[in-house]
């Protein structure tokens, strides 16, 4: 994957090949940029 990716979109990405804890991590960042997007949350 390729980290010019849209970052919701990769998170996605990461879940549905099971990878949780990097789909979790990239959510939090994306919430500690921007706490009230619910599209992560």
């Amino acid at each position: 994957m390729s980290s010019e990716m849209e970052p919701l979109l990769l998170a996605w990405s990461y879940f549905r090949r099971r990878k949780f804890q990097l789909c979790a991590d990239l959510c939090t960042q994306m919430l500690e940029k921007s706490p009230y997007d619910q599209s992560c949350s």
